[in-house]
């Protein structure tokens, strides 16, 4: 039996490592410059106004910072903006984060309902349907508000020149799960902001 889950496992890997994936999320193609829009905002009260009729991007940088405002994103993290009732019915919410990198968008993650809130076969269907079968496939046990015994998973699907991840829990209350998804770019820059963020002092 264990060879036979082996041989399992290393088929669906080799699968998804020599199929060529479909590159484009949500319309937007992973590798290609970034054309998006910056969404509109009220400069006076440095807010974005959020009732944009298309797709757009907002920034993290504070609005004082001017001369940044000016320059489009080459190295940043931002979040992209859907119109409301226009959003993917994959996501929770109408907001996704992406990672531009040397002015391309190489990477883009987004927040799916958790366990307690709808059907996580929905959303890993619709995965495979794009992707195929995962690379890797994990269980972990997690308990829910009533305090009773759930499976979650972390599903991962490996190519050469992409990564998609989903969390279907990221969260203690199991009530919102994570997709990640990366070129190799977009991968080593989320990994080098990681590093940033942990090169702090230790306890």
């Amino acid at each position: 039996m264990v060879l036979i889950a082996l041989i399992v496992l290393l088929a669906s890997t080799a699968f998804a490592q020599g199929k060529s994936p479909d590159m484009t999320i949500f319309g937007f193609r992973l590798g290609d410059k970034l054309t998006l829009p910056e969404c509109a905002y009220i400069k006076k009260m440095m807010i974005y106004t959020e009732n944009d009729s298309a797709p757009c991007y907002e920034r993290f940088y504070n609005f004082r910072e001017m001369k940044q405002q000016t320059i489009p994103p080459v190295n940043e993290t931002i979040q992209i903006l859907f119109p409301f009732g226009n959003a993917p019915s994959i996501m929770a919410g109408r907001k996704a984060i992406a990672q531009v990198v040397s002015g391309k968008l190489e990477s883009i993650s987004f927040n799916v309902m958790g366990l307690e809130f709808r059907d996580r076969d929905q959303v890993l269907s619709a995965l495979k349907d794009k992707y195929g079968e995962p690379s890797r496939i994990q269980k972990e046990a997690k308990q829910n508000s009533f305090n009773a015994s759930v499976s979650s998973l972390t599903v991962d699907w490996s190519f050469v020149d992409l990564t998609v991840s989903l969390q279907d829990v990221v969260t203690d209350k199991i009530d919102s799960g994570l997709v990640n998804i990366d070129t190799a770019k977009g991968s080593a820059y989320r990994v080098s902001l990681q590093n940033r963020y942990d090169t702090g002092p230790k306890l």
